[in-house]
């Protein structure tokens, strides 16, 4: 996986990834949040949702909830869509 990750958190955002590639559910959510708060990477919300898709797919309900949030179509939150 390739990440747009700023230079002070390459350490922790490496980890990250090491243990999501491992299955780590916890690790797939925290990567989705960072990319969908832009703490460390680049703000993606499609990535974001990619990352809590894996999360819900690899058992975490959590991520599931955060997965169905987001707008598919443009990676935005679909409350702040639906209030439009």
């Amino acid at each position: 996986v390739v990440a747009r990750v700023s230079e002070g958190l390459v350490g922790a955002q490496s980890a990250k990834y090491r243990a999501a590639a491992q299955g780590d559910t916890r690790a797939m959510s925290a990567i989705g949040d960072a990319y969908g708060t832009g703490n460390g990477v680049e703000q993606d919300g499609k990535e974001a949702l990619r990352w809590y898709k894996a999360a819900c797919r690899a058992g975490s309900k959590p991520a599931c909830g955060f997965a169905e949030s987001i707008n598919p179509e443009t990676g935005n939150l679909r409350y702040f869509e639906d209030r439009k």
